[in-house]
Order: structure tokens, then sequence, then C-alpha cells
């Protein structure tokens, strides 16, 4: 968190273009004599991103695709829109998920959540395992308790929970997970999985997951 500087920041619901009120998470909203005023040679995509206007009539607004809120005149970043998971009309936000899944086991290391769209939108975790082969560990209780976990937090039962290998999760050069890189390698069965359970939906949607046995 931090305070900005020289810019203008409104906290803005993305669907109704509604200003929210301190601490309320929504869309980061900046305009200011730093802000560039559109792409080189497209109005139109210009007006989409550069000119968001909040239902009050205010305008000139760049929609920054970064979620965050306001507490206190700091902004705290703490996301992207495009990463946020939508369950039967409810926002559940990834890095709550990933938070409330490491608590789990100190086994736990990086993980990730990201949401998979079918029927409805399921919910996925890929979660990386220390050190397994020093530990005489329960792969399938672990993979329960993330389950109960998330049920008994956010009333949401995972569609899928894969434990894999430490360095599995990717990230950017700045350390940010790529939940959308994660989300394709799942999908494209691109993941080995030390121990999984999918629900039989989502398994439909998954060209291969392969589940193997770690290192002893």
């Amino acid at each position: 968190c931090g305070r900005p500087a020289g810019v203008e920041v409104r906290i803005v619901d993305p669907g109704t273009g509604r200003a929210l009120e301190d601490g309320r998470v929504g869309e980061i909203w900046v305009r200011g004599e730093s802000v560039s005023p559109g792409y080189w040679g497209s109005p139109r995509d210009s007006a989409d991103i550069f000119d968001g206007r909040i239902k009050d009539g205010e305008g000139g607004y760049l929609r920054t695709g970064d979620l965050g809120a306001l507490v206190d005149g700091r902004l705290c970043v703490t996301g992207r829109i495009k990463d946020v998971i939508v369950v039967a009309g409810r926002n559940l936000y990834p890095q709550d998920l990933e938070r409330t899944v490491r608590e789990v086991s100190a086994l736990f290391g990086s993980g990730t959540a990201f949401g998979v769209p079918g029927e409805r939108e399921h919910v996925v975790v890929v979660q990386e395992l220390r050190g397994r082969s020093r530990y005489g560990v329960d792969l399938a209780e672990l993979t329960a308790g993330v389950q109960r976990r998330l049920s008994e937090q956010y009333d949401v039962a995972p569609s899928g929970v894969l434990l894999v290998r430490p360095g599995t999760v990717r990230r950017t050069t700045s350390g940010k997970l790529e939940r959308a890189a994660m989300r394709r390698m799942f999908l494209n069965g691109e993941l080995t999985a030390l121990h999984q359970w999918v629900d039989p939906e989502v398994e439909r949607l998954v060209r291969r997951v392969t589940p193997r046995k770690g290192p002893r």
C-alpha cells in the first residue's frame, strides 16, 4: 500500500461505474497529467480504456484493470479483474483463496487458484509441496483439507486440487503469479501432479491431467 502521487485515484465498481467508498475493493481508475491520453491511432480502444466515466458523470479516467481499495488515503492493490472468480454471483479473489490454502499445512509453499469456465465457474487450486520426501504425508488427506478449508471459509467447494512439485507454479520475472498461464497449462493437461482430485465435469474439460508418484 502507498499514497498515490501526482494522479487522482478513484475506486469504481467496474460493472456499474459507481464510485465506491473507502475500504471497498473495486477497479482502480486514475487521471492526471502524467496519464497517457490513449493508444496511438486507435481512438475506439482508447475511449474504452482511457475515458472511463463514473456514474455521476465525471470522465477522463484510465481504467487500469487492477483491483484495489483506498484506506485512509493509501492505495492497496489486490489483484487483476481478469483473475476474479465468479461463483454463483459472488466474486472470489484468488489471493484470498491462495492465502487460506497455504494455512492448511506447513508443507505448502507457493500456490495459485483460478477459475475454469464450464456450465458454471469452477475453482481449481494448484499447490506446491515443500520437501515432501522428508515427511510421511497423506496427500489425499492434505487434498481433503484444502477442500474443507475453502468450503468452511468461503462456502465454495473447489472442483480441482492438484498438489505439485516445487517450481511448478509459474511467476513473472517480477514475482507475480501467472494465473492465466497456470489455467492454460491445467486445461492443456500440462501439469504433472503428485496427487490430485478433479471433479468429473472439470476433468472432461482437460485434455490430460497425469498424476504420478513423487520421489521416495
